[in-house]
């Protein structure tokens, strides 16, 4: 079973809850081919199920939304992402 829960706004964002519903319910992520969905086989290639997340806002976005693609891809915002089991930018790269 997968689940994903997501929150989108009025201004546009949206947020995968899919590792937080996983620690909080019997719910587990899908393993493929005997590979888990962890942060190593999602970097190395492995793990077959991965897409690229965009961030896109209108050309002048409400401040909010500014601040919050900021803190997305700034070095905290990073280390957010990454502990909860997701690879950061610069584990990808």
């Amino acid at each position: 079973m997968i689940a994903t829960g997501c929150s989108v706004s009025t201004e546009g964002y949206l947020i995968d809850l899919s590792r937080e519903y996983e620690k909080e319910t019997d719910v587990k992520m899908l393993r493929v081919n005997d590979v888990s969905a962890d942060k190593k086989n999602i970097i190395s290639g492995k793990y077959p199920f991965r897409r690229p997340l965009y961030l896109v806002a209108k050309k002048d976005p409400n401040p909010a939304v500014g601040k919050f693609i900021e803190f997305v891809l700034s070095r905290k915002g990073q280390g957010f992402i990454s502990s909860y089991g997701m690879p950061s930018i610069s584990e990808i790269k």
